[in-house]
């Protein structure tokens, strides 16, 4: 099992505070690049990466770019959750992320 950053624990807690679906941890969607969300609703195609501050880094950011146009191309939506965000306790995007879920039904 691989061990959840602190951001993922408050994603985690709030999601499930909100009652939102019950999402796949580290799922791998992609064999060649054995790239992984952090967060997946893999029958909605969605996914949820969190963002942490070493993704800022310019080398972390371009692989991520990378990784979320192919993410795109095999038809994944994929919601971004920033560091800001959680230091806020900013629930917006746990909003937009219920909300593309619903709309997916």
């Amino acid at each position: 099992m691989v061990s959840k950053s602190k951001n993922e624990e408050w994603f985690d807690r709030h999601w499930l505070f909100m009652g939102g679906l019950t999402p796949e941890h580290e799922y791998r969607f992609h064999d060649v690049r054995r790239w992984r969300f952090d967060r997946a609703w893999p029958d909605k195609k969605v996914a949820l990466e969190v963002e942490g501050r070493g993704h800022a880094k310019w080398n972390r950011y371009h692989s991520d770019i990378e990784k979320y146009n192919e993410a795109a191309r095999l038809g994944w939506t994929v919601i971004r959750l920033s560091y800001v965000a959680i230091g806020k306790e900013d629930l917006t995007t746990l909003d937009i992320l219920k909300d593309v879920l619903d709309a997916n039904d």
